[in-house]
């Protein structure tokens, strides 16, 4: 046999399996019963729930009703136990034989606008019934008109309500005056109602009318106690009559049909069976039965649970009773078996000699009971046939083969489970397979090979690693959504533990292009080539998925974005040593970007969202998917503006190009930003929208600048300084790039005016003056701090993501 027909045969032993255990699952019923139970076998389930009793053939839990809409649900969380039907929000609210009493009324809040309402119930189970002859459907408010239908939008009848203005109708019956009704023709298993308002309702000038209720109620009319309540709100539902629903048996469609099962049939002895208007069948004790002292109520549903009354008088006797004893004729009320008197007094007994018919040939062909004087004869059941040898019913042919099929049929299971077993195994190996072809695929589409040999030259770091999707599945917990600490409109930021217990932050793009690998090739290249300790490390990627897959130092302790500029539950007060600490460290990795570095490398981005701050609020610069790296004869590129409104260098917004005098600037706000503490774009004192670089110009040419200084920063540092910052900030914002100082001078005269703060500080403590220099005020030593963002959810104005660190490379995949 080929692969394709042992596949095949594969194929067909689990659609067995399947076939087999879903008629299994059928047959159980989820927990449900359908022989009948003994009052003992019953003794452990739930008799009560909260103040309502519950009998079988209705229960609570496996084993304790029987199949089809008898299961029931106790709530017990609330104050006051409540009971349900099922899984559903139907609460009973009593319990009978086989009906039961439910809430089944609907709040309707008017809104401005709208002038239809849906309402609808469905019943939460097969053999459940709203019935037509106890219940009515009411309707309380004013001016609607109201259709009701079936489940299956089978008209029932409609109705209307009028209310006159601001007069309030009399309370008293359900009359078309703040109340309609609607009569059930037969019993349903759902219905849908429609409510629409007419015209006049919304030339109401006074605030009446906003509620409309409805609901079924038991009986055919409703009495309205307090009608300022249907008017101004709803009424109280305490005061409606719950409706009946009836529940019925569902295994078969009708006494007839399930008087053959006698395995499953649901009804005792001594009691009568009743069809269903939807199908099934009900039971009930006949006249003058009662139960045995387990359930209130006669239960037809349990063994002995409808027995002879003593004291009773049976009109009339059960059918077939003998009436002979020898010449002697037994007239009624008198009767010899049980159901042939009309009461226990009226029982014979008959003593002469019997002679057995059953044991004699050609007397019955069938189920044989001797009676005295005579005998009963019971034709056998469609599933048997009678044994002339053994003189009683025995299984037939047809039944005989029928277990055979079974027989072989759960062979025939059990050895497609084994069959089935083994392709699973199989199957899983192959799938593994595939993917590891789908890895490779990927992996040679971005580049895999040239990549490594591009990080693997001298001139590269020698931690950058490409990893196997496998370290970084590990690593994430397979990309488990609580892992997830950034997104962006390019992808997901995930953090992860690798095999060394480093931890990292790993970003999975979104699908980009294919022209754009080379870009991401490149890009990992130049990340490979930085070594700076104020430069977020690229420890490597993936290239066995779809996209490529980056890998970041992890820094944990949010943005200089952030520390200035949003309100959290810890005040940090950022100090001027820190600001020109932070800064001078900015400026010195971008200064290494532009000249040191062995590719001139222009950032295109840079903003305080970018400048992230690790465990010791060392500042880290990130985000490298807009920079661009030129050649060393090159002074400019011209691209695709890009960069975040308000750091924007206008010189390159206009003409295209791109410079490293365009990060100065972008720099320049950056500086602002520390001096004002405000936003890039900030809402100004007349409720507008303001560039905060322009702000500052125009500060500058008022002579009016250290009115928007920090107070904070007037307060701890000196004239002295402050000018020194703000003419570095004026020079940094000029609009011609040529005017501009390149990012080396911006670091040295960082540099230069930090050694100064230090040695201004170094001689106030030995004059053991009081000095204040840490990032939070609270802390015990200079780097003790507290993680004051949710970087999962912050998103800074002007940021082009969720978070810098998770931002990285997003924009490599964009066009230059």
């Amino acid at each position: 046999m080929g692969s394709a027909g042992v596949v095949l045969c594969t194929m067909a032993f689990m659609v067995l399996c399947l076939a087999a255990m879903a008629a299994a699952s059928a047959a159980l019923g989820g927990g449900g019963i359908t022989y009948i139970p003994s009052t003992a076998s019953l003794k452990h389930c739930p008799s009560s729930c909260g103040n309502i009793n519950i009998s079988y053939p209705f229960g609570i839990g496996a084993g304790c009703f029987r199949q089809g809409g008898f299961e029931l649900t106790c709530n017990q969380t609330t104050e006051h136990p409540k009971l349900y039907l099922g899984s559903s929000t139907t609460q009973i609210t009593d319990l009978y034989d086989a009906s039961v009493e439910v809430n089944m009324f609907f709040n309707v809040t008017l809104e401005s606008g709208t002038n239809t309402y849906d309402i609808s119930w469905d019943a939460p189970a097969r053999g459940i019934t709203i019935d037509g002859n106890q219940n009515v459907f009411f309707v309380l408010g004013c001016d609607f008109d109201a259709d009701l239908f079936d489940s299956v939008r089978k008209p029932i009848g409609s109705c209307m309500s009028r209310c006159h203005g601001e007069v309030i109708p009399n309370q008293g019956s359900c009359n078309g005056i703040g109340c309609c009704s609607i009569s059930l023709q037969n019993d349903i298993s759902g219905f849908q109602a429609t409510i629409v308002r007419v015209d006049n309702m919304a030339a109401q000038p006074y605030p009446l009318h906003h509620g409309i209720m409805a609901f079924m109620s038991y009986g055919e009319s409703y009495y309205i106690d307090n009608m300022t309540d249907v008017l101004s709100s709803w009424t109280n539902a305490s005061n409606i009559p719950a409706p009946v629903l009836n529940v019925a048996i569902m295994d078969l469609p009708s006494c007839e049909s399930a008087q053959l099962h006698s395995t499953s049939y649901a009804c005792v002895n001594n009691s009568i069976c009743a069809n269903a208007s939807y199908g099934g069948y009900t039971c009930s004790c006949d006249n003058g039965f009662y139960d045995n002292g387990f359930y209130i109520y006669d239960n037809a549903y349990v063994l002995e649970g409808c027995t002879p009354q003593q004291d009773y008088y049976h009109p009339k006797p059960k059918e077939h009773c003998q009436r002979l004893c020898g010449n002697n004729t037994i007239p009624f009320p008198f009767g010899l078996e049980e159901g042939c008197f009309g009461n226990q007094r009226f029982q014979l007994n008959c003593t002469k000699e019997d002679i057995d018919e059953c044991s004699l040939p050609n007397y019955c062909n069938g189920a044989c009971q001797n009676t005295v004087g005579s005998y009963i004869c019971t034709p056998c059941p469609r599933s048997k046939e009678f044994d002339s040898t053994r003189r009683k019913c025995v299984a037939s042919s047809k039944q005989r083969n029928l277990l055979l099929g079974i027989s072989i049929g759960t062979s025939c299971g059990l050895g497609s489970i084994f069959i089935a077993l083994g392709t699973a195994i199989l199957a899983n190996k192959w799938k593994k397979n595939i993917q590891k072809r789908i890895r490779q695929g990927y992996f040679k589409k971005n580049q895999g090979l040239l990549l490594e040999q591009l990080i693997s030259d001298e001139s590269t770091t020698s931690k950058t690693k490409i990893f196997s999707l496998e370290e970084l599945e590990e690593a994430t917990n397979n990309f488990d959504a609580t892992r997830v600490v950034g997104c962006g409109g390019h992808g997901t930021v995930y953090k992860g533990i690798l095999s060394d217990q480093r931890v990292v932050a790993i970003k999975k793009s979104k699908i980009v292009e294919q022209i754009e690998i080379d870009q991401f090739i490149n890009e990992v290249v130049i990340l490979s080539q930085i070594i700076h300790r104020n430069v977020v490390k690229l420890f490597g990627c993936c290239l066995e998925d779809e996209v490529p897959l980056l890998v970041y130092e992890f820094i944990s302790n949010g943005t200089l974005y952030e520390l200035l500029h949003l309100d959290t539950a810890v005040k940090c007060i950022l100090s001027w040593d820190d600001r020109i600490r932070i800064a001078a460290e900015a400026a010195g990795a971008l200064a290494y970007l532009h000249s040191a570095a062995s590719i001139p490398i222009f950032h295109r981005d840079v903003k305080s969202s970018n400048i992230l701050l690790d465990g010791n609020f060392t500042a880290k610069v990130s985000d490298f998917g807009a920079s661009r790296s030129l050649s060393l004869d090159e002074t400019h590129v011209v691209t695709i503006v890009q960069g975040t409104f308000g750091y924007l260098d206008p010189e390159y917004y206009h003409t295209g190009q791109l410079t490293e005098k365009s990060d100065v600037y972008s720099f320049g706000v950056i500086l602002v930003e520390l001096l004002t503490r405000k936003k890039p774009i900030f809402i100004n004192d007349l409720g507008a929208k303001q560039s905060l670089s322009h702000y500052f110009v125009e500060a500058l040419h008022k002579m009016s600048v250290m009115e928007i200084i920090d107070p904070q920063v007037i307060e701890e540092a000196d004239q002295e300084e402050i000018n020194e910052i703000i003419s570095l900030t004026e020079a940094c914002l000029r609009v011609k790039g040529v005017e501009r100082p390149i990012m080396r001078e911006v670091d040295m005269r960082l540099q230069f005016l930090r050694t100064k703060r230090l040695r201004k500080r170094q001689r106030l403590i030995e004059k053991d003056e009081d000095f204040e220099p840490w990032l939070c005020p609270n802390a015990k030593n200079p780097r003790e701090h507290v993680n004051l963002f949710n970087d999962a959810h912050i998103k800074p104005e002007g940021s082009s993501g969720c978070y810098s660190l998770e931002q990285e490379f997003v924009s490599s995949f964009r066009p230059r």
